[in-house]
């Protein structure tokens, strides 16, 4: 009997520490009362004006401390002092110290700007001042780079070179319209359109060449160049000239010795003998 109680008070004991250790688990930390505004969210968007509508310009994480300056008229959102500048965030993402109510009230129409982002320089174009040319000088239109000079006063005359922006020219004469003009050009004269140059000198005194009189476009000279010429010259070759020569051939027949009889067979044969001759050859 007594063992048996001793056993029970064992069994009520284990079960007893058990019982407060669960509890003791259970049962919440005490912690402090925070002594100044902080966020309790774990990530909240700071923003540039009092409204979901308003860019972010930043973030803040829980437990980072927040000082407040003013609110928007609902009083759902609050502008608090963020970096160098300043910031809104929802007033249920933060716990507060002060009373938001006492804050100042901040106008839709007069709220913080909100920090604008860096973007890349661009290069400004750099002007510079340029002298204006002086007399009658090329001024082309458009996005034209240059301006052809011809051997006569049409675009079907041939290219002999080409104008720049700038250049000065001369005027000589004109064609019979006056649309082309004839000018210095080089060591010789070329043709420009009318309208390709600005001109200070007046053209319509120039004197007016027919096109049967036009300038003559450049041309190749011909030089005269030494032309290897062919001489005879005396060169000895070998040809096979064929000789025909005669040779006589005895033959001696027997026959019966109460009949004998000698004949004499002569036989022509081609043999072909090698000489030199002599001919002209051209070299």
């Amino acid at each position: 009997m007594k063992y048996r109680l001793t056993l029970v008070a064992i069994v009520v004991g284990m079960l007893g520490l058990v019982s407060a250790f669960a509890y003791a688990q259970n049962s919440p930390t005490p912690t402090g009362t925070p002594t100044a505004s902080s966020v309790i969210q774990q990530d909240i968007f700071v923003r540039g004006g009092p409204g979901r509508d308003y860019l972010p310009v930043g973030k803040l994480l829980a437990g980072d401390h927040v000082r407040p300056l003013s609110r928007n008229a609902q009083g759902d959102w609050v502008m608090i002092v963020y970096g160098k500048t300043y910031g809104w965030i929802r007033r249920d993402l933060a716990f507060w110290v002060e009373n938001i109510d006492t804050l100042p009230v901040i106008d839709v129409t007069n709220l913080t700007p909100s920090p604008v982002l860096p973007t890349t320089p661009t290069a400004t174009p750099l002007l510079l001042p340029t002298e204006t040319p002086v007399g009658n000088w090329v001024q082309l239109d458009g996005d034209a780079q240059s301006g052809f000079v011809r051997a006569g006063p049409g675009r079907t005359y041939l290219r002999l070179g080409q104008l720049l922006t700038g250049d000065s020219v001369e005027p000589v004469s004109q064609n019979a319209d006056g649309s082309w003009i004839m000018i210095r050009y080089g060591q010789g004269f070329g043709w420009v359109a009318r309208n390709l140059v600005l001109w200070v000198d007046n053209l319509d005194v120039l004197p007016v060449i027919e096109v049967v009189n036009l300038t003559p476009s450049a041309t190749f000279t011909a030089t005269n160049t030494s032309t290897p010429t062919s001489t005879a010259t005396d060169t000895a070759t070998s040809t096979i000239t064929p000789t025909v020569t005669s040779t006589s051939t005895a033959s001696f027949t027997p026959t019966v010795p109460a009949t004998s009889t000698a004949t004499f067979t002569s036989t022509a044969s081609f043999t072909p003998i090698l000489s030199p001759t002599a001919t002209l050859t051209s070299t």
